[in-house]
């Protein structure tokens, strides 16, 4: 067998495919791919490349800057009197906030090439920064605003970390923005309007109903089906 022949065929066969791959598939991040299975590498690698995106323009800087803002765990008491709420309406167990932090921080404004106007966020699984202008809110209110980005930690916890940001970041290049026309927040602003209701808190964005797709553990067909026998032909 020429071995040279061997690795032209198997870097042709790579360069095609990574041709073809244009539409990003979320679910590949989550992939577990088999040997030799180049259309479930090709678009694991988008995937995750796509969610790398994200974090390198965004989240990484929002991280630096909230990591020491002063201020950062104000209000203890009524966070806790707040979560204490939201569990209370039987929408949320008291165990899913396990581990989970929940920071002060200027999060409206500009970051990098983003203007962000929301009052919370995640930038990273089990971490919620809310932002400072809202520390005058009673706790009923701060009720529901940590019940939306609970919605996005149940996100994360569902997805992985790379398949929830390669969500968010498909969403923004679409020109969906950070609201109801973002699938990613459409979900959370429904499970949040679902608390207002149950709080009799009326104001509350409802955006309609939707239901967060299921990963899929792997494509199908599988390339390799296929693809191993040809390069088995070319060993013997």
């Amino acid at each position: 067998m020429n071995r040279t022949i061997l690795i032209f065929s198997v870097f042709l066969f790579n360069f095609i495919y990574a041709c073809e791959v244009v539409a990003i598939d979320c679910n590949a991040c989550n992939y577990d791919c088999g040997s030799l299975n180049i259309e479930c590498y090709a678009k694991k690698r988008a995937c995750r490349e796509v969610a790398n995106t994200l974090d390198s323009n965004f989240l990484t800087y929002v991280n630096d800057f909230c990591a020491n803002y002063p201020g950062r765990m104000d209000e203890r008491e009524k966070i806790g009197e707040a979560i204490n709420i939201l569990v209370s309406t039987g929408l949320l167990m008291r165990n899913e906030l396990d581990g989970v932090q929940i920071r002060w921080c200027k999060i409206r404004g500009n970051f990098g090439s983003y203007s962000f106007g929301a009052s919370g966020m995640v930038p990273e699984q089990n971490k919620i920064l809310l932002d400072v202008d809202h520390k005058g809110d009673s706790a009923i209110i701060l009720a529901s605003l940590i019940g939306h980005e609970m919605q996005h930690i149940r996100q994360y916890r569902y997805w992985g970390t790379s398949g929830f940001r390669c969500r968010y970041m498909v969403n923004i290049a679409a020109g969906n923005g950070f609201e109801c026309n973002n699938k990613v927040e459409k979900d959370a602003y429904n499970f949040e309007q679902r608390i207002c209701m149950a709080l009799n808190l009326s104001g509350c964005n409802d955006c309609g109903g939707a239901v967060p797709e299921q990963p899929s553990p792997r494509p199908d067909p599988d390339i390799s089906r296929w693809f191993i026998p040809i390069l088995e032909s070319l060993l013997y």
